[in-house]
């Protein structure tokens, strides 16, 4: 809005950020020479707070130009009970990395009143300096707790292919999750490859983190050219426009129980055993990529949350005693907040057989609002839920059944052109009809001993059929203007010219199906080609 009125005005803005080459703001006093492409009413921006805002920093843009918004955050995190020192390391950074200017002011305003954060004595460890500016890492959670694990969709194949930049993807996703594990309270087990394994004082905070380091993973701009530029992380969008998949895509599954808690004497951590971590793996086993799946026992244990969560609105519980959990009743109810503000859509794909568990586990999927599209990729025509199986996501967005039903009607054509191939003679309504339904019947049969895709065959399987299908199209076009050739009595000259105009038809349309390939280099378009 500010440039529209700046050249509204006449005036213009120069590449490096000055108003008609002088000014470095647009509203000030003094610069009647600029007027009125300058002035002095101020510009108001207007912000609705909610319950989950904590703090406020207003800097001038020497600060912002060397310090980033996250860099931001977590300077701020790391003194939330002291705003005037948040405000003086931000300066400090500013200066530190290079800024000269005596414009750099810092202010940060405290929304809440904070205490700080008991840090506690165990075995230090190393860790990435980002982590330092955070809140220290929670107490090992016991008793009763949330059990996450996490992996990445396809590591290997992506490993075996882009080394390199895989280097770099992997430490993009571990920076993003254990970020988020220091900002919302949870304590990392262990990592196995690029597995996390994490724990959670509360069922909230363990889905409030995977909603969020979900939505990172999408968002983020640190993934490399070619993670995004393969088929396991380019990005889908939906068909409203929405970005659903990019970059590597997680798989998380979430559990909630009481397993066998005790310090490894090795790393001076806590590690957990017994029946309710082997659920959880389990758990998370059945999500696909960039799905997040719970137990029955999680799910409970969530609407038990929500109820207390009214009942606290209503004034009915006492707020400092209502959840119960070894944590503060003000943090449960802030990330309760946080996620009915971002959305929680939930569904039941049923009770799934857990390999080495004797009894089905119901298993949730849950989603939040923003990424609900994804839901629509595991469900099949009639809308229901089938996770893992023929829906499975390929890619480039496309899915097992649609190659299939491709495969079917390159079958169907290729039978109806051997029909017409060696019926030579004209033969009878009736007798075609049933010649029609012994292909599709045929067919049917034939397609229904499928076998699992794996993504780097499925594009080669679809350009296959594609031009099978080419293939079939062109032999019924031409037996079609052989038969009108008997019948309307052309000679062979109107039958090589109509012969030589198809082809030339076909030519342009392959030509132009090349085109459309070499355009699309991460091959995101490959179902619209279909």
């Amino acid at each position: 809005k500010e440039y529209d009125r700046i050249r509204d005005s006449g005036g213009y803005v120069t590449t490096d950020g000055y108003l008609d080459g002088v000014s470095e703001v647009s509203r000030a006093v003094g610069f009647f020479k600029l007027m009125p492409h300058i002035n002095a009413k101020p510009s108001i921006h207007k912000f609705k707070l909610t319950q989950n805002e904590e703090m406020i920093a207003i800097c001038t843009s020497e600060i912002w130009k060397r310090v980033s918004f996250e860099l931001a955050a977590d300077v701020i995190r790391q003194e939330k009970s002291n705003p005037i020192g948040a405000a003086e390391k931000l300066r400090d950074f500013s200066i530190s990395y290079g800024s000269k200017d005596l414009k750099t002011t810092a202010v940060v305003l405290s929304l809440r009143q904070f205490t700080t954060r008991q840090k506690h004595h165990g075995a230090s460890k190393p860790e990435d300096s980002t982590l330092r500016k955070l809140d220290e890492e929670i107490e090992p959670p016991t008793g009763e707790l949330a059990m996450v694990f996490t992996d990445i969709k396809n590591s290997t194949l992506l490993w075996d292919n882009f080394p390199v930049a895989m280097r770099s993807a992997i430490k993009v996703h571990n920076a993003i999750m254990r970020r988020q594990l220091r900002i919302i309270g949870g304590y990392e087990v262990k990592t196995e490859g690029d597995a996390f394994i994490v724990s959670f004082p509360t069922p909230t905070a363990a889905l409030l983190w995977c909603f969020i380091v979900q939505s990172q993973l999408l968002t983020t701009n640190e993934w490399p050219a070619e993670i995004l530029a393969s088929d396991q992380g380019l990005e889908i969008k939906d068909s409203d426009g929405n970005l659903i998949f990019r970059g590597l895509s997680v798989r998380m599954g979430i559990h909630w129980g009481t397993p066998v808690c005790e310090m490894d004497v090795v790393t001076k951590r806590m590690d957990y055993f017994g029946p309710m971590v082997n659920r959880a793996s389990r758990v998370s086993s059945v999500a696909d990529g960039g799905q997040i799946t719970m137990s029955t026992d999680f799910y409970y244990e969530m609407e038990k949350v929500k109820k207390i969560h009214q009942m606290v609105k209503t004034g009915k519980l006492d707020f400092n005693r209502a959840y119960g959990y070894k944590t503060k009743s003000k943090d449960v109810e802030n990330q309760v907040n946080q996620l009915e503000n971002i959305g929680i859509v939930l569904e039941s794909i049923g009770a799934k057989k857990l390999k080495g568990l004797e009894t089905p586990e119901n298993i949730w999927l849950v989603f939040p609002k923003p990424l609900s599209s994804r839901l629509k990729m595991i469900t099949n025509k009639d809308g229901e839920i089938n996770n893992k199986s023929n829906n499975k996501l390929a890619a480039g967005g496309i899915t097992d059944e649609t190659a299939w039903t491709l495969r079917k009607i390159a079958l169907r054509l290729e039978k109806v052109a051997s029909y017409f191939a060696s019926y030579q003679t004209a033969g009878s309504v009736s007798q075609y009809k049933n010649f029609t339904e012994g292909v599709k019947k045929e067919v049917e049969k034939s397609m229904t001993d499928r076998f699992s895709s794996v993504e780097s065959f499925m594009l080669l399987f679809l350009d296959h059929t594609i031009t099978r299908i080419e293939n079939c199209v062109a032999v019924m076009g031409v037996r079609q203007i052989v038969g009108e050739e008997k019948t309307q009595g052309y000679d062979t000259l109107h039958l090589l010219d109509a012969l030589k105009s198809m082809t030339a038809e076909l030519n342009a349309l392959r030509f132009r199906v090349d085109e459309l390939e070499a355009k699309d280099a991460d091959k995101n378009d490959k179902g619209k080609i279909c």
